[in-house]
C-alpha cells in the first residue's frame, strides 16, 4: 500500500481511510465477541482469524480484480485483530494496580513500538534478499505463530479477569 501513497501526505491515503473504518468496525464488535466467548478465547480467535485472513490475501495481490479482494481480506483481518488489541488493553488495565497503570502502559508501548523498527528492518532485509512476496509471507505466517504464547497461557480460558 505504501507504493500507492506516493505524493500524498502521511495519514492521507486510501489505506489510512480503510484502516480507520476497519478499526471502528472492530471496536463495535469487540465487546460482544469477548462477552460471548470469554476474553482469552476472543483474543486467541482474533489473532488466528486475522492471521488467516492476511495469509489468504497474499496470493491475491496482483494488478487485476484480485487486488480488490486482497484489500478487502486485509481490512477484515484488521477488523478481527481489533478484538485482541482492545481486549488485551482492557485486561491489563483491570489487572494492574491503579498507581502503576502509567508505568505499565509506558512499558508496553516501549516494547511494542520499540520493536517495530526491528521488524521493519527484518522485513526490509528479507525483501531485499528474497523478494517482497517472501517477506510478506514470513510476516503473515509469523502473525499466526504469535498466537502460541496466548494459547499456551492460562489466559486462554479467561472469561473476565478481576484483580
Amino acid at each position: 500500500m505504501v507504493l500507492f501513497a506516493h505524493g500524498r501526505g502521511p495519514g492521507n491515503t486510501p489505506a489510512a481511510a480503510r484502516s480507520a473504518k476497519t478499526t471502528f468496525l472492530g471496536s463495535l464488535l469487540t465487546l460482544r465477541i469477548a462477552a460471548r466467548f470469554g476474553e482469552g478465547r476472543a483474543m486467541a480467535a482474533s489473532v488466528i482469524t486475522s492471521g488467516l485472513l492476511w495469509v489468504s490475501a497474499l496470493p491475491l495481490f496482483h494488478a487485476d480484480w484480485r487486488f480488490a479482494v486482497a484489500v478487502a481480506l486485509q481490512g477484515l483481518g484488521w477488523t478481527a485483530f481489533m478484538t485482541f488489541k482492545i481486549t488485551s488493553v482492557a485486561l491489563r488495565q483491570r489487572l494492574c494496580p491503579e498507581p502503576l497503570l502509567g508505568r505499565m502502559t509506558a512499558t508496553f508501548r516501549f516494547v511494542v513500538w520499540g520493536s517495530m523498527p526491528l521488524g521493519a528492518l527484518a522485513g526490509a532485509l528479507l525483501g531485499q534478499r528474497f523478494g517482497a512476496r517472501t517477506a510478506l509471507w514470513v510476516g503473515a505466517l509469523g502473525e499466526l505463530l504469535a498466537v502460541l504464547p496466548l494459547l499456551l497461557s492460562p489466559l486462554r480460558g479467561t472469561r473476565e479477569s478481576r484483580p
